[in-house]
């Protein structure tokens, strides 16, 4: 990728978040369905943050970080800073303590 490309990428804070949501989907190999239902957020909404079409409200951003167990910073800085992962509990993990 080159510096001007990646600057136009990640200086964006929805695109950020985009690269993040998309590679920690995949990782994990969960659809949109089933990660859009355990957020409680439509498709639609999941999909627009992960092709940096919208941004979540902040009350979403904070459910992303729990859910992914990355803090919200780190969801929209720029992927290649240094950013300390520290773990959050995972959604799916605390709802099936509770069921």
């Amino acid at each position: 990728m080159s510096k001007s490309s990646y600057k136009k990428t990640f200086c964006d804070p929805r695109l950020a978040l985009a690269f993040h949501l998309a590679n920690w989907r995949k990782q994990q190999g969960s659809s949109l369905k089933i990660m859009a239902s355990d957020l409680g957020v439509a498709v639609s909404s999941l999909n627009g943050w992960e092709t940096g079409k919208s941004m979540p409200s902040c009350d979403n951003l904070i459910a992303l970080a729990y859910y992914t167990g990355i803090p919200p910073h780190c969801l929209i800085c720029d992927p290649a800073e240094i950013c300390s992962r520290r773990p959050v509990p995972n959604v799916r993990y605390i709802r099936n303590q509770i069921s």
